[in-house]
């Protein structure tokens, strides 16, 4: 069989449509956005936008433009397929080649303290997973058995901007949100050390907020299976994550997928499904007791 140049360049463009499609629906459900959502906020129809995600559609730059300015990320962030690791390594190793002999050893000195783990994080221990993970019940628990203070972010980065989550969100939009919480952040880690942070589920998908978590919190990651996540929540009265979304199960499963690899960046692991809350709470203090410093004491 002969290519031809033309076919050549047809599957070329095939793939890239394709990985296009999938950066783009990663991107929706590491934000926990459904389809629906997205193509309403990008007046994009549904139809379309499947057609786009699953790599049949040839979208504009105009189109690309409306989904990007929905999901309120650059447009070069929309269409970078190149797996995001790679991209970093190879930046990465583009510096690291042009360091001389001393300046390698200072990173490897910097690798050795900050990589390792050697370094007291002393902002304390950040409690991480999506809404019904278990975080307000076992964060609280903890906070009393440790005699520490306990600390919702999202509480926090509310008083900050003297308005709630959903007026920030209507009002500036989620860049607004994200900034405001970058200095709840900042100002909670000045006032305090030693604290246990409850934070949102969606910090991941801001990179300055969760490596500044990474870096200055024991960070732990509270995972459940996603049909209880969605039992908790409804338990608490919320019926929100149901209402006029039949596949609200599924759209949970895929977000927690797509999320899976950053929440894998905590220090520690406590599947809150598989064990009792006593289990849990006995998991946490052993994470405690192994990290010296002082706590931020209740008031």
């Amino acid at each position: 069989m002969v290519f031809t140049h033309s076919s050549h360049h047809n599957g070329q463009e095939e793939a890239f449509l394709a990985r296009l499609g999938q950066r783009i629906r990663n991107l929706r459900l590491r934000m926990g956005i459904t389809r629906a959502q997205l193509a309403d906020d990008s007046e994009i129809s549904t139809r379309y936008l499947a057609q786009i995600e699953t790599g049949k559609g040839n979208p504009s730059i105009r189109r690309l433009r409306q989904l990007a300015a929905a999901m309120q990320v650059p447009l070069s962030e929309l269409v970078c397929t190149e797996q995001l690791q790679d991209r970093d390594r190879n930046l990465l190793s583009e510096r690291l080649a042009a360091l001389s002999s001393a300046q390698l050893r200072q990173v490897g000195d910097f690798l050795d303290h900050h990589i390792d783990g050697h370094v007291h994080k002393q902002g304390g221990f950040a409690l991480l997973g999506v809404r019904g993970a278990g975080k307000s019940t076992l964060g609280m628990a903890l906070a009393e058995k440790t005699d520490r203070l306990f600390v919702r972010l999202t509480e926090e980065t509310e008083k900050d901007a003297g308005m709630s989550t959903d007026e920030i969100h209507a009002l500036s939009g989620q860049a607004a949100y994200r900034r405001v919480e970058q200095r709840a952040l900042a100002r909670i880690r000045q006032q305090h050390e030693g604290i246990i942070l409850e934070a949102g589920g969606g910090i991941i998908n801001d990179p300055v907020s969760f490596n500044y978590l990474l870096t200055h919190y024991v960070t732990i990651w509270l995972q459940a299976r996603p049909e209880d996540h969605m039992q908790r929540v409804l338990a608490q009265k919320d019926f929100r994550p149901m209402e006029g979304n039949p596949e609200a199960l599924a759209d949970l499963t895929e977000m927690l997928n797509e999320r899976e690899p950053y929440y894998q960046l905590a220090d520690a692991v406590i599947n809150t499904s598989e064990l009792s809350e006593p289990a849990c709470i006995r998991r946490l203090l052993e994470i405690v007791r192994l990290q010296p410093g002082k706590p931020s004491h209740r008031p």
